[in-house]
């Protein structure tokens, strides 16, 4: 009896263990995680915040925030192509939350895609029309395109979804100098800055109205005041993206890889959110620097 005891204890110990073996050692599940070619020659730091963000998709694959997460991790560091994998993945989990469809516009916009980058922010703005950076986001393309009417469409909707975001009036601006309508802005930039706001490019946007209507020494006056101050197209969003960037080195390098192939719009986009984290830094500042001229 006391043999037979022993015998299924032992049997059901090791079913046990056998269980605990199988949940052991059964595979992982492909979930086709974009990943870097090799991450060895990725900086340590940033390799390992990769690695992070494998894990969490791998330990919680049906959540969106994991994808995202993951993408913003590629996004900030150079690698939008695949942060667009990932913010896809979170979009099939999550198709209404606007922020994956806006972060996947920003990376497009980043490699140059900008009908995708277009046609991705369309979609932000029926989630989330009240969202002004969908809006002057789309007049910036718009405007690149020389599309002068439609940008002209979309700053101003930008104004009028969040009449505090200068990007819309400062956006606005460029359109109306563009088609030679001097007076329109002298009065736009009067009433954003009327505001009390510090916008410098917003000055110098009002100097530039001055010298076409021929006021010399208003136009003067209005452009000393701007400085050497550029216009920061950032927004509260894209600052979430921002924080992921791990090393400033990787960012750097990349964006000198960049301007090294005349991508030069691709390596703004990489700097200026990094010249406002590192604004001591002078050799990000120079290497805006060389990207703007």
């Amino acid at each position: 009896m006391r043999s037979k005891r022993f015998l299924t204890v032992l049997l059901g110990l090791l079913s046990l263990l056998a269980g605990v073996g199988v949940w052991i050692y059964w595979p992982t599940p492909d979930l086709g995680i974009p990943m870097p070619k090799d991450l060895g020659t990725l900086d340590q730091r940033l390799a390992q915040q990769i690695q992070m963000g494998i894990e969490n998709v791998q330990f919680e694959p049906e959540l969106p925030k994991s994808w995202g997460e993951l993408g913003m991790v590629y996004h900030a560091n150079g690698m939008p192509d695949l942060g667009i994998e990932c913010y896809a993945r979170a979009i099939e989990l999550q198709a209404n939350n606007p922020r994956w469809w806006y972060f996947s516009a920003m990376a497009e916009k980043e490699l140059a895609h900008l009908p995708r980058s277009l046609e991705l922010l369309d979609r932000v703005v029926e989630l989330k029309n009240d969202f002004a950076p969908a809006h002057w986001r789309r007049g910036l393309i718009f405007f690149d395109r020389g599309d002068l009417e439609n940008a002209e469409r979309a700053f101003r909707k930008a104004i009028e979804v969040d009449s505090r975001d200068g990007a819309g009036w400062r956006g606005l601006a460029r359109v109306l100098l563009q088609l030679d309508r001097p007076g329109e802005v002298v009065v736009l930039m009067r009433q954003w800055l009327g505001t009390g706001v510090h916008d410098p490019y917003a000055h110098r946007l009002l100097g530039l109205a001055y010298r076409q209507t021929g006021e010399t020494e208003l136009a003067e006056a209005e452009i000393r005041e701007s400085g050497d101050e550029k216009p920061v197209w950032q927004d509260l969003w894209m600052y979430e993206v921002v924080q992921y960037g791990s090393n400033v080195g990787v960012l750097m390098k990349e964006a000198r890889h960049c301007i090294e192939h005349h991508q030069f719009r691709r390596a703004i986009d990489i700097l200026e959110p990094l010249s406002e984290r590192q604004a001591t830094d002078i050799s990000v500042l120079n290497t805006l620097a060389q990207a703007y001229i």
